[in-house]
């Protein structure tokens, strides 16, 4: 398994990432589903040679969450990933019924589930809010019980009346993931740009799903965290290359493209849900599109 950086620093935030999967995952084709293989084919000559495995032509991905914290006793998860014993078939056999350690993973970081403050689901896709709860006694309860969960306000109530994607197993992570949340009052509703702490934000990204927000933090640089402007480093190099994920293809691409080329043009650290190589990274402009600038963990940690 290759080396990866998994800590940096934005202001007064340290960011680590907690994988709950990583590694080879799919070909190309079966992620980016509407693009030619020879379009593929290109730009994966040009990706970091850990984000591809060019010998079995496999993407190496990721699902991870970002814990955020802070001199204040702020402990953010920014997404929640697929969760343990949910039901994810027949779309993810991969991730269904799983057993996994990811809540280890979380505690060697020294946090225990009632230590966290604040849960960001960027949106309410089943990979993005799985950890929001754990299997009690039969019953799905809240994995953090302390915690405030805020989720996009549109995105929410739209799956609460039923009007979020018709997809089986995702309509089954709103009920074992999302409702008992809100049922137990521990839910907060938000729109584009509200502020959730010092220095932190919610700003949209509309296109992958239909109210995704991503979590903005203030520094020098700052930092676009979390969520799926982008699921491979491919994408950096054409933006209107679309996984088969996105609900609204055209105006993901438009929001990806957009994204881009603010992070580009600020000097933004970007650090979305799915990157496994490198887990965060700088956007320059290059002809024709955009690439990634790899960030030592050392000199972001300093």
């Amino acid at each position: 398994m290759f080396e990866t950086n998994n800590s940096f620093r934005v202001g007064r935030y340290r960011l680590d990432a907690i994988p709950e999967f990583e590694g080879a995952r799919m070909p190309p084709a079966a992620m980016f589903t509407k693009a030619s293989p020879a379009h593929l084919d290109r730009l994966l000559e040009r990706v970091p040679s850990d984000s591809y495995d060019r010998d079995r032509k496999v993407l190496y991905t990721s699902v991870h969450s970002w814990l955020v914290r802070d001199d204040n006793r702020l402990v953010m998860l920014i997404d929640t990933c697929f969760g343990n014993l949910k039901n994810r078939m027949p779309s993810h056999p991969m991730f269904h019924m799983q057993s996994n350690d990811w809540l280890a993973k979380l505690a060697a970081l020294g946090v225990e589930p009632q230590d966290v403050t604040h849960v960001i689901n960027t949106h309410l896709h089943l990979d993005h809010v799985g950890w929001n709860t754990r299997l009690v006694d039969g019953a799905w309860t809240p994995t953090f019980p302390r915690a405030r969960h805020i989720m996009p306000r549109l995105e929410a109530e739209l799956a609460l009346s039923g009007g979020l994607m018709r997809h089986e197993a995702n309509e089954r992570s709103i009920a074992d993931n999302v409702r008992p949340v809100v049922d137990a009052s521990l839910a907060d509703f938000v729109d584009p740009y509200a502020t959730i702490a010092a220095d932190l934000k919610l700003i949209p990204c509309y296109g992958h799903s239909q109210g995704m927000l991503l979590v903005e933090i203030s520094g020098e640089p700052g930092a676009i965290v979390g969520g799926d402007p982008l699921h491979h480093p491919l994408q950096m190099l054409d933006p209107d290359v679309n996984t088969g994920f996105c609900e609204q293809p055209e105006q993901a691409a438009s929001s990806r493209r957009s994204f881009l080329g603010r992070c580009a043009d600020e000097g933004l650290i970007i650090a979305p849900t799915h990157f496994f190589a490198p887990r965060f990274s700088q956007v320059k402009r290059i002809e024709g599109g955009f690439d990634l600038t790899r960030l030592s963990q050392a000199a972001i940690l300093a």
